[in-house]
């Protein structure tokens, strides 16, 4: 009796014991995830195509039902193809199987619950055109205009070129019509993308976009947005070794693209370089800048390398990225240069001793990420392939320091992502997801996230915006069919300690929505404490975005807006520990002052243009504001005759054959030179922020173009002296110009003290940029009906050719 009462004491302490243990995993467990949680998990299809032969050569026969594939077996959840906007989820995926390959876009609709799908005509085409080998290379990227609503796809490519298999079929894209990512659920159809032709939904360039030759020869689509709601796209033009990044922006009012802009040059053996490169890598827009990570593969073939070397790293603080680029420490780069080492940042390479041919490998876990306030962090993974030694490699710059610390005490990842001044590690490990954070500028991750229960993923693509991670992946089953997944998770970001953040406030602007008059510089002001003595820099902010940091009291940076609106100024003070308090103010900048800067010539326009027999100009001032780019400009020439309506030449001569030695745009431009107000549009022409609409003048012998909503003026001339731009035009007086009443308390906008017998447009413009109301008129006095507007403050703009007044009026 004892032995068995002794047997069944111990059971009961080992059950016991391991309960206790268990509550300890749970508790251990909960306290590490925090609140992490996840909030829902979604099927989007579990039809999407997956690779599931085996890799073959280039030029295997058809293996039967099995999906062969070339260089990995991944297409479906990959590259560029999951966003978020507005309440709805984008995702991109091919149609399993083999036979099928359909190109898929799905919508989930977060406050419905609903998916929605359409099914494009386009097939997943295979390696080099042989459908039944799989080519990985072939993402689907998908991009949303917040402007307007448009949808763009850009999918299967893999560096095709005009000839062969893909002959007037080297470049996919579709798109949609305005607001279609938006409608209702039961109308989010096929029908609401543009046709090419009859039947095809592919288009073989940009819509909008010139020279469609240009889209020859591109890899790995991406679509980001800029701080100021632009879309814009990017791709790898050119091979493995010897690549370039390309870009360009849409521009939703014209629904046109602009033609590619080339970050790097190929053929960079030919500009100076010992051997052609390419790059491996990607171009983001981060915390308020455009900004390029990459290695670099030579095409020396017998150094170390056997693929990529180097971490490289670059920003721009151009919205466009069109211009100034800079490196890590800010100095200046001209794009598109040659010489990859002027963004050089480390090289990875020599954290291991291989030095023979091809014993050093640096192919797999490169990204880069940079937080809100600017540490800038790379990963990547190199292989002593010699020693059989692999080093996880984390080089990082916190903001402030001017080097690089590079970090081998790394678990290595494939993929870096920020939110705030965190950043983060998301994966996949044993099939299930994971999350490591570390704190910006620092080398310290700890994993935040790992449950051990629930589907396995074969891979997926990680996606954070607003504080929350949408992971898209495809579960691991077999077949050449499977199923996606979109997993919602919280992460659980917090502002920081609520009482130990420093006390800030702004000093100037003093008061909220004080005006300033554009063309002035304001100095921006702030007081700032920390309750421990810790506090460590201020960022200044410009309508969300960073602008300038100051580290030192009193805290205090120079802007100068460059056009009229309403602005929200932020201050955000750090301590050293991370955590902030941010302040913020509204500012109104008025259009008085800078009145005429786009010259006060005397300029008739009260008849058409007088005829012109191909008269040419052999210089050309761009006067005024963010004018055109006609740096490389020869020579205009202008053919026109009035009595027949004729305008026969209307053309530019460069000097360096960009975009063309000799460009006239007389058949893609519209004119109305033979009444009076004579005015063209020009579009496509190639040039740099040339297209856009003009009103047209004759000052003496010369020809100036005056844009409609630019403050710029295009003058032609003989002279190499720019004309003298007298800002205060003694013709007008600008105090005259009243509108009224303002607050506006009914219908009606009265607008008084306006030259007579020379039109004008009047425009009512949101504070966010929108034309929402125009009218042309040539009386001194107009009535605008704003019944339909919304509540609000909006500005008034009366321009002409000779002037340009602002004036702010509000709406009850």
């Amino acid at each position: 009796m004892k032995k068995n009462s002794m047997s069944t004491n111990v059971k009961c302490k080992n059950k016991l014991t391991r309960l206790l243990f268990l509550i300890f995993l749970i508790l251990i467990y909960s306290q590490s995830y925090g609140q992490i949680k996840l909030e829902k998990e979604v099927k989007i299809t579990d039809q999407a195509l997956h690779f599931n032969g085996k890799k073959v050569s280039r030029n295997s026969p058809n293996n039967g039902p099995a999906y062969d594939y070339f260089f990995g077996s991944r297409i479906s959840a990959h590259g560029d193809c999951i966003k978020k906007f507005k309440n709805f989820i984008f995702t991109t995926w091919y149609k399993g199987g083999k036979h099928n390959r359909r190109v898929m876009l799905s919508r989930y609709n977060t406050k419905t619950g609903k998916i929605k799908t359409i099914e494009f005509p386009h097939r997943h085409t295979g390696l080099n055109g042989n459908w039944w080998i799989g080519e990985s290379h072939n993402t689907i990227a998908v991009g949303i205009s917040p402007k307007d609503g448009t949808i763009h796809m850009l999918y299967d490519m893999h560096s095709y070129s005009n000839g062969g298999a893909f002959k007037n079929d080297y470049f996919r894209y579709a798109y949609s019509k305005k607001n279609a990512a938006t409608v209702s659920d039961a109308n989010f159809k096929l029908n609401l993308f543009v046709k090419d032709g009859a039947n095809d939904y592919t288009h073989v360039s940009l819509n909008g976009s010139p020279d469609p030759q240009q889209f020859q020869d591109l890899t790995y689509p991406k679509f980001f947005l800029n701080d100021n709601g632009d879309l814009l796209m990017h791709m790898r033009r050119g091979g493995n070794d010897n690549g370039a990044y390309v870009f360009s922006k849409y521009t939703a009012s014209t629904s046109k693209w602009s033609k590619l802009q080339q970050f790097n040059k190929l053929n960079a053996k030919k500009h100076g370089q010992p051997y052609n490169w390419g790059l491996y890598g990607s171009m983001k827009y981060v915390n308020g800048k455009l900004r390029v990570g990459f290695q670099r593969r030579s095409g020396n073939k017998n150094d170390k390398y056997e693929y990529q070397n180097g971490f490289y790293y670059g920003y721009s603080d151009d919205q466009t990225g069109k211009s100034k680029w800079k490196d890590h420490k800010g100095k200046s780069v001209n794009i598109p240069f040659a010489n990859a080492d002027l963004l050089k940042v480390s090289e990875p390479g020599n954290l291991v001793s291989a030095t023979g041919k091809n014993e050093v490998s640096i192919v797999q876990g490169f990204d880069w990420t940079v937080t809100a306030r600017g540490d800038v962090h790379i990963i990547g993974k190199v292989k002593d392939k010699k020693n059989n030694v692999i080093k996880n490699v984390h080089t990082y710059k916190p903001v402030g320091k001017p080097n690089f610390i590079t970090s081998t005490d790394f678990s290595g990842a494939d993929q870096l992502y920020t939110y705030k001044n965190d950043i983060y590690i998301i994966g996949l490990e044993k099939d299930r997801i994971y999350v490591e954070k570390a704190t910006g500028g620092k080398n310290n991750f700890k994993r935040v996230y790992s449950p051990k229960t629930g589907k396995k993923f074969r891979h997926g693509v990680p996606y954070i915006v607003d504080g929350k991670l949408y992971y898209y992946m495809m579960e691991k089953k077999s077949g050449d069919k499977q199923p996606l997944y979109l997993q919602i998770i919280d992460l659980d970001l917090q502002e920081g300690d609520e009482d130990n953040r420093p006390i800030v406030s702004i000093t100037n602007p003093s008061r909220n929505n004080q005006e300033f008059t554009l063309g002035k510089t304001i100095t921006l002001k702030a007081n700032a404490t920390d309750p421990d003595s810790n506090l460590d820099y201020v960022n200044f902010k410009i309508n969300g975005t960073f602008f300038k940091q100051d580290r030192n009291r009193p805290f205090a940076v120079s802007w100068k807006p460059s056009k009229p609106g309403v602005y929200t100024i932020g201050v955000r003070a750090f301590d050293k520990k991370g955590l902030y308090r941010e302040v913020s103010r509204k500012v109104i900048i008025t259009g008085r002052g800078d009145i005429n800067s786009t010259c006060s010539f005397k300029m008739s326009i009260d008849k058409g243009l007088g005829a012109m027999d191909k008269v040419t100009y052999s210089n050309v001032h761009v006067l005024g504001d963010n004018g055109p780019k006609l740096g490389n400009f020869r020579k205009f020439t202008i053919n026109w005759v009035p009595d027949s309506n004729g305008l026969y030449q209307f053309a530019i001569n460069t000097n360096n054959g960009s975009p063309d030695w000799y460009v006239d745009f007389k058949d893609s431009m519209g004119f109305q030179l033979q009444n009076s107000n004579p005015e063209v549009t020009l579009r496509n022409t190639g040039f740099d922020g040339l297209d856009g609409a003009y009103w047209v003048a004759r000052d003496g012998e010369n020809l100036a173009l005056v844009s409609k909503s630019g403050n710029y003026t295009i003058y032609f001339s003989n002279s190499a002296t720019a004309p003298n731009c007298d800002r205060l035009n003694p013709e007008t007086n600008f105090i005259k110009i009243k509108a009224f009443p303002n607050p506006v308390l009914d219908s009606y906008l009265s607008v008084t003290g306006m030259m007579s017998e020379e039109l004008k447009t009047l425009q009512i413009i949101s504070v966010d940029g929108r034309v929402v109301k125009e009218i042309t008129t040539k009386n001194e006095a107009e009535t605008i009906d704003v019944s339909e507007l919304p509540s609000g403050s909006y500005f008034l703009v009366v321009k002409s050719v000779r002037f340009k007044e602002s004036i702010l009026v509000v709406k009850k």
